[in-house]
């Protein structure tokens, strides 16, 4: 009997029945045989060894000093656990004294706060020593926020936890939440900037709680089951046990934040261990960390075991095995898995729809894993794919029960906050507004259009001004204006100056005068490329060519990418074998564009980031376009497309279009719809941008041919999500329409509540019967806020593109507070009430329980007849699309 085998690169062997029992019981016997497991200082200290054999030839400086005499054991042992384990970036863009600092400081807090000094030495080495928490910038915070923490602690008698609440407060005054792109800053710039997202704050707080000597790390859920959105919140090691906090949302006690609730939910919580602990707990080991599976702390869970057999009942060895959810418009792996020896793959996580898919990297199969099952699930692995039925209703788990604080400790706790508001707010008083904007505008001969500039940089201005500044020396003002606009809101945040005048010189001296003036603007002068931490990089590279080469190759930009690859490598010689860098380099942090210069080293990301920033430092236009993941440069009036990845073929192209026959919304790509393209056995979505407007892709997107996915979703009240699928194929220079239709509620048989109008008052304290604010509008959407709580800053984001169509709809929304403070946020937004007591929210939702009360917001939406249309409470996202469907 004649079976088939897939190993882990995806090819598949055939292999006698007869042989795979053999290597079965030899496999069992052999596992029986008693062997000691390394400890971990034997795990490092090999690992060590075989990073240096690799690495050295490329950084021979960190390596011939950690052999300095004046290195004292402790300090060399701790930066060798670091030079084991951190990822290629962290050793191109710092240097020795860097990590070496670090180090020195991190010893300090463990002589310097009581708390510190009896945490065992694992703890110690994967929570306090590494600098980098996720793939923000480093900077030299550790130090910074230690001398500010030891002062501020100073005659202070704290216990460890009342240590991380103070600090937690500490970090309040400094940074509150607000939504911002993807790439994660560092926390002094964070600090600068007063405000960043959840993986932002969280990144800041861990930085601060180790820098003060307490265990700490930053845990994610990757994507909510019942909510098209991720988050990232802290946890800190006391005595043995884990807590979590939300970070810079100072609570009365820890184990408590907004998103208890949420948390119950949501079907994996995991968090990275830096370094190898030797624990085959983990989810997924890489050469920089393990992923850490913590969702037990927070919800029920079950274990998913998948057998993977083909069609002769045979295991299948080495198929790769997603654990996807539905969220944003695609089914995203929360977990990736390879079957072993036996077929066998297991995943824990909690009670909600799960879809199991398997490839070889060829074939694939799926199967959706209902809320109630758990246990063993055999899969059957054949000669064609079975793809997911193209209707599928995903349900997540039910809300689980929290115990809340005590009511009297949240009120000083919402006391205090308020303390650290104006804290904050006295920090801001010297970051520019109009006024100072228009005053610099004048003496620097700069036109009234810099203003927002100065103002979006805040407290990283004394950089951006200096910039300004030496750009009008230079009569170069409206070309500055140009590099400002270019650049991203956070990027005005944390770039320096002299980065930014380096970029702005060398764009107009390799200037060609045959670009057109936009190309020019967005990819010559731009010095970002994609999310790489902005360095100089031009000088470097044309100081490293000379002049002859530079024209050379701005005449023949072909031969740029070979003359790459002849100084630059992508592969690293490591025990013996040859690996690719992209797996010494999984903190997702690309090497920057001066670094791969420098060094001659990039993963793949890196590369194609470098073959932009080569090509601009040059003066040939260049991008990466996202659709394809393919760089490009621009010549003679063409984009051609670049391989920097040999594995991928330069794809021919076709074109789609979006047709929408939806009547309420403008539909968005990521949020109501997106394509996936099926490539080496799995769909991978197409990056056309985030929430952009169906109506912006009229003229049709040129993506490659291939076999694709389009999904449609519509999310219902209780979190679960109706989703269509279509599948098509894209052959060469085609045209084809796809129809993007949501799927409908079947809510014919809803029973509808009566919505019980009372008095409120408007903000200048005019009473008001609420049923008044309807005007002439047939619907209304009353919110009620907990204006400092994120899930509240969340659906103020949310809701602030949608107005206009909402009011087209006939929907109108307004915002309710206990009491008459109204937040920067919320003016002008929308029509504000007072809603004294929550007597209004009372009288129509049963949520008035002991501990911290309501869960906000508390959102109801009404018509003119009263009849409840649709109810949230707590943290929800996307509320729009519900409030536009209630209307259809």
């Amino acid at each position: 009997m004649i079976g088939l085998m897939i190993n882990r690169t995806g090819k598949i062997y055939k292999i006698n029945s007869k042989l795979v029992l053999a290597l079965a019981i030899a496999l069992i016997s052999f596992s029986c045989i008693r062997r000691e497991p390394l400890n971990d200082a034997q795990v490092s200290r090999s690992d060590f060894e075989l990073k240096k054999e690799s690495f050295e030839k490329f950084f021979p400086d960190y390596f011939s000093k950690l052999d300095d005499k004046n290195l004292d054991d402790e300090t060399k042992n701790y930066l060798e656990y670091l030079f084991t384990y951190m990822p290629i970036s962290d050793f191109a863009d710092y240097d020795f004294e860097f990590w070496q600092r670090h180090v020195e400081f991190s010893i300090m807090a463990k002589s310097t706060f009581n708390w510190a000094d009896s945490i065992p030495e694992d703890i110690f080495k994967h929570y306090v020593l590494p600098p980098r928490v996720n793939n923000e910038n480093l900077d030299t915070a550790r130090m910074v926020f230690f001398r500010d923490l030891k002062t501020r602690f100073e005659g202070m008698d704290l216990t460890t936890e009342q240590a991380v609440l103070e600090i937690n407060h500490w970090c309040n005054e400094r940074v509150i939440y607000r939504g911002t792109d993807e790439r994660t800053i560092g926390p002094l710039s964070i600090v600068r900037s007063g405000f960043g997202r959840c993986g932002e704050e969280s990144t800041f707080l861990v930085t601060a709680l180790r820098s003060a000597g307490i265990p700490a790390r930053q845990v994610y859920t990757p994507r909510w089951a019942h909510s098209d959105d991720n988050h990232a919140w802290v946890e800190v090691w006391i005595d043995g046990l884990w807590y979590h906090l939300g970070a810079c949302e100072p609570a009365p006690v820890l184990n408590t934040g907004w998103f208890d609730i949420p948390a119950t939910r949501t079907m994996l919580v995991h968090t990275k261990r830096f370094g190898n602990e030797n624990d085959k707990s983990v989810l997924t080991k890489t050469k920089n960390y393990e992923w850490v599976n913590a969702l037990a702390k927070y919800a029920p869970v079950k274990t998913i075991k998948v057998r993977v057999l083909d069609e002769n009942n045979l295991p299948v060895w080495g198929a790769k095995v997603n654990y996807q959810i539905y969220n944003y418009a695609e089914m995203y792996p929360l977990y990736s898995d390879i079957t072993d020896f036996y077929g066998y793959s297991d995943f824990t996580t909690g009670y909600g729809s799960l879809e199991v898919f398997v490839t070889d990297g060829v074939k694939c199969t799926s199967r959706i894993i209902k809320p109630e099952e758990e246990g063993w699930v055999n899969i059957v692995f054949g000669n064609k794919n079975v793809l997911t039925a193209e209707s599928a209703h995903y349900i997540p788990p039910i809300a689980g029960e929290v115990v809340k604080p005590d009511e009297e400790l949240v009120k000083e706790t919402e006391d205090r906050i308020k303390q650290n508001e104006r804290i904050r707010k006295q920090r801001e008083k010297d970051f520019y507004n109009e006024f100072s904007g228009k005053h610099f505008a004048e003496t620097f001969g700069y036109e009234e259009n810099i203003i927002p500039y100065l103002i979006q940089c805040r407290g990283n201005w004394p950089e951006i001004e200096k910039f300004l500044i030496e750009a009008s020396f230079m009569s170069n003002q409206d070309m500055a204006i140009v590099l400002l606009s270019e650049l991203s809101e956070k990027d005005l945040r944390d770039s320096k100056s002299e980065i930014l005048s380096e970029h702005l010189t060398f764009a107009l001296k390799y200037k060609n005068s045959d670009i057109p003036e936009d190309i020019f603007y967005e990819y010559v002068l731009n010095p970002r490329v994609e999310f790489e931490m902005l360095k100089t990089y031009r000088k470097k590279i044309v100081n490293s060519l000379g002049q002859d080469k530079v024209e050379e190759l701005k005449n023949n930009p072909s031969k740029i990418l070979e003359y790459i690859k002849s100084l630059v490598v992508s592969d690293l010689e490591y025990g013996g074998n040859t690996y690719d860098a992209n797996e010494f380099n999984m903190y997702n942090v690309p090497i920057t564009p001066s670094a791969v210069c420098e060094y001659g080293l990039a993963d793949i990301r890196s590369l194609k980031i470098y073959f932009v920033a080569f090509c601009r430092s040059i003066g040939v236009p260049a991008k990466i376009d996202f659709a394809s993941g393919f760089s490009q440069y621009y010549h003679l009036g063409e984009w051609y497309d670049v391989a920097i990845d040999e594995t991928q073929e330069e794809p021919e192209r076709g074109k789609v279009f979006f047709v929408s026959k939806d009547s309420l919304r403008d539909l968005k790509y990521r949020i109501n719809f997106a394509i996936a393209r099926y490539d080496n056995g799995e769909f991978k979505t197409v990056d056309l941008g985030w929430e952009t407007p169906i109506s912006s892709m009229n003229k049709g997107v040129n993506v490659p041919i291939g076999e694709y996915m389009l999904l449609s979703s519509l999310r219902l009240e209780d979190g679960s999500v109706l989703v269509n699928r279509q599948y098509f194929e894209l052959a060469g220079n085609e045209i084809i329409y796809l129809n993007v239709e949501l799927p409908e509620e079947n809510n014919l048989e809803t029973q509808y509540e009566t919505f019980n109008h009372s008095n409120v008052s408007d903000i200048y304290g005019n009473i008001l019967n609420s049923k008044s604010i309807f005007g002439s509008n047939n619907y209304l959407v009353l919110i009620w806020l907990k204006q400092s709580a994120e899930p509240s800053k969340h659906i103020l984001r949310d809701l602030k593109s949608l107005y206009g169509e909402l009011a087209n709809n006939k929907i109108k929304v307004v915002y309710l507070t206990e009491n008459n403070f109204v937040s920067d946020e919320i003016q002008g937004l929308a029509e504000t009430y007072i809603d004294r007591e929550l007597s209004l929210l009372y009288r129509n939702v049963n949520c008035k329980t002991g501990g911290a009360g309501v869960s906000f917001p508390q959102i109801i939406m009404i018509n003119k007849s009263g009849d409840v249309l649709f109810k949230s409470a707590g943290y929800i996202i996307n509320s729009g699309d519900m409030f536009l469907q209630k209307a259809k």
